[in-house]
C-alpha cells in the first residue's frame, strides 16, 4: 500500500512548466482562500468588538447596582441609628443590621407576649382572651 509518487516530486518549480505560477496568482488557488480569510477575520473582529462592548456595558451596569445597594445598606443602618463608618465594608454594616432587626424581632415579641397576658388576665370581661388569641 504504497503511495503513489506526486508528478512534481523531485522536479523544480521552473521545470513543472507553470503548474507552481498557477497556484500563486491572486484571483484564482491561494488567493481566494487569503481572501475569503481576511474577509472572515474582518467579520468575526466586528462580532467580538460588539460582543465586547455589550458585556462592558452589562458590567457598567452591575456595578453601578452594586453601588445603589451599599448606598441603601448604609443608609438603613443610619436610619436605625447604628454608629458605623463610611469606611465600614458593607458586609460588616449589613450583619449590625441584621443584629439590630433581629434585637427589634425578639423585643416586639416580648411586647405581643406581654400584651396577650395582659389582655387575658384583666380584659376577661371585654373580650381580652378573643383579643390575646388573634394576636401573632
Amino acid at each position: 500500500a504504497e503511495m503513489p509518487p506526486v508528478p512534481s516530486n523531485g522536479v523544480r518549480g521552473e521545470d513543472r512548466g507553470g503548474e507552481s505560477k498557477d497556484a500563486l496568482v491572486w484571483d484564482s488557488g491561494l488567493g481566494q482562500v487569503l481572501g475569503r480569510l481576511e474577509e472572515d477575520l474582518i467579520r468575526w473582529h466586528s462580532e467580538e468588538r460588539v460582543k465586547t462592548k455589550e458585556r462592558q456595558l452589562h458590567c457598567l451596569r452591575a456595578e453601578k447596582d452594586v453601588c445603589a445597594v451599599q448606598e441603601s445598606i448604609r443608609d438603613a443602618a443610619a436610619a436605625q441609628g447604628l454608629k458605623v463608618s463610611i469606611d465600614d465594608p458593607w458586609e460588616d454594616v449589613l450583619d449590625s443590621l441584621l443584629k439590630a432587626a433581629s434585637a427589634q424581632r425578639d423585643e416586639l415579641r416580648e411586647l405581643v407576649g406581654a400584651m396577650r397576658g395582659h389582655a387575658k388576665q384583666h380584659l376577661d370581661q371585654v373580650g381580652g382572651t378573643d383579643f390575646a388569641t388573634r394576636l401573632p
